[in-house]
């Protein structure tokens, strides 16, 4: 309605760019998997498809977890809940990235051999660091949203939101020990996750002064 001139109507503004930004993000975590389909079907992943396939989704995922946790860093320092409105999204994608490079892993690496499988796990400590991170994320993601915050009582919300650094900090372990040449890519993930961290250390401490 327009009264005396004015628009008295509610503006829409901020939640259609809400809504475009969080289309936005996911349309951009969606690439790294598309660009991996396409190629995969265009003969283009190298000599080893299946490890590049692994390799690829592995990163990309343990990429997105560091970058949540970054996002949930800086909105708390900065005491901008806006900030978090990519948190739940970012989240999943980097679960659903790790998914499904523990199932790639199992089908085109194990040939969904499951005694081979359980043969390997026993034997070999970066599956064992692997598989429990992933299993760590399981709360992180089934619990994104912020209506179960409420519902659940924030403590309790925010308590299963720091397994988020237990998965990553197992994540980069992980990926340390399967490298084999080449570090810049785990000692990245080092530095930023050691940022973040620092960060959050250096919040914390100067809150409860």
């Amino acid at each position: 309605m327009i009264r005396d001139g004015h628009d008295n109507r509610p503006p829409t503004s901020r939640p259609s760019a809400a809504l475009a930004l969080k289309i936005g993000a996911a349309i951009c975590c969606a690439l790294p998997l598309l660009w991996l389909a396409w190629q995969w079907q265009a003969d283009g992943l190298g000599f080893d498809p299946a490890e590049t396939v692994v390799h690829t989704l592995g990163r990309w995922g343990l990429a997105l977890l560091i970058l949540t946790l970054a996002l949930g860093t800086i909105a708390h320092i900065l005491r901008s809940p806006r900030m978090l409105t990519l948190h739940p999204l970012l989240g999943v994608a980097a679960f659903i990235y790790l998914l499904l490079h523990a199932a790639s892993w199992y089908a085109l690496f194990m040939g969904a051999d499951l005694e081979l499988i359980l043969d390997e796990l026993a034997a070999l400590p970066y599956l064992q660091v692997g598989l429990l991170s992933l299993v760590l994320l399981i709360p992180l993601s089934l619990t994104s949203g912020r209506e179960l915050s409420r519902h659940w009582g924030s403590s309790l919300w925010h308590w299963l939101h720091r397994l988020g650094y237990l998965a990553a900090a197992g994540g980069i372990t992980h990926l340390w020990l399967v490298t084999r040449a080449d570090y810049i890519v785990p000692w990245l993930y080092i530095g930023v996750f050691t940022a973040i961290l620092g960060l959050r250390a250096a919040f914390i401490a100067r809150t409860r002064r």
